[in-house]
């Protein structure tokens, strides 16, 4: 018997529910609609980020703070709460009025610091593995010297791994379970690799779609359509390929947390008394 068989982690349905669940006719327009046009906004101030100016030397391109600070501010905002309303979609159901509600925004600010905090102890943990490879690879192996090129390379590899170690507190956090960090680690314990192998297939295919996509602006090009409209297309063809990619990992999470947050692990002193913590919900 597989490892995930054993854990009760089902391989391939956890694809096959995330995409069942996006691609409902009705649930990817109540989920992209609005936020879609939206987009527009951030799409916009995205292309003016960089920006020509005249100089004595001629035209060249310059970064513009204010621009660059509202999208950074807007976009990462737009971005949790439509994370947030996914997965509040995904546990109960169509909610119209979603927008209006300030328990919506609260939670909003919570998955923002969970985020950080998930992001930081996943940059710790991946850089301190990623040293480890690189002193392994290129120092006692004598293949190399130092390169940031390559440790980069190395840290984007292995980071799938740590995401879904950290997954867990994101779904739990909005539908009001007791998890922190550590017990994401746990539940997740054993069955990891394979989950960062659904993850990153997961979380990388609206960027191929977008990458076929963009492939016929050059004929857009040809017949007569304005430069700055195919630049701003293109712009906005990235930013909606992070949209949907958003959505498809806020369900993809929320599909792993319910596989895993009745999982029985083998200690049954400190697991057990963790997990009569992670099944209490606070309520709202």
């Amino acid at each position: 018997m597989s490892l995930l068989a054993r854990h009760n982690v089902p391989f391939f349905s956890l694809v096959k529910k995330t995409y069942a669940f996006i691609f409902s006719k009705k649930r990817f327009e109540d989920l992209a609609f609005v936020p879609s046009l939206c987009l527009i906004f951030i799409a916009f101030l995205a292309s003016r980020c960089i920006v020509e100016v005249e100089t004595p030397q001629g035209k060249m391109q310059s970064f513009n703070f204010v621009f660059a600070l509202l999208l950074l501010i807007s976009g990462g905002g737009f971005f949790i709460l439509s994370m947030v309303r996914t997965h509040l979609y995904y546990i109960n159901g169509e909610k119209k009025r979603l927008w209006c509600e300030k328990s919506f925004y609260f939670k909003g600010i919570r998955y923002a610091l969970c985020f950080v905090a998930a992001c930081l102890a996943g940059m710790l943990v991946t850089a301190f593995w990623t040293l480890v490879f690189y002193a392994l690879v290129f120092y006692f192996l004598d293949v190399g010297g130092f390169s940031l090129r390559y440790f980069i390379m190395a840290a984007v590899a292995i980071s799938p791994y740590f995401i879904i170690r950290f997954c867990c507190i994101f779904p739990a956090v909005v539908s009001g379970d007791k998890l922190f960090l550590l017990g994401s680690w746990k539940i997740t314990r054993g069955v990891a690799s394979s989950l960062a192998i659904n993850y990153l297939f997961v979380a990388s295919v609206p960027f191929f779609a977008v990458c076929f996509a963009t492939g016929f602006l050059p004929l857009m090009a040809k017949i007569g359509i304005p430069l700055i409209v195919l630049n701003f297309l293109s712009v906005y063809a990235v930013f909606f390929a992070l949209f949907v990619s958003a959505l498809f990992q806020a369900v993809f999470m929320n599909v792993v947390y319910d596989c895993l947050k009745e999982r029985k692990l083998e200690d049954n002193v400190t697991e057990n008394a963790f997990f009569s913590i992670a099944k209490n919900k606070n309520s709202d």
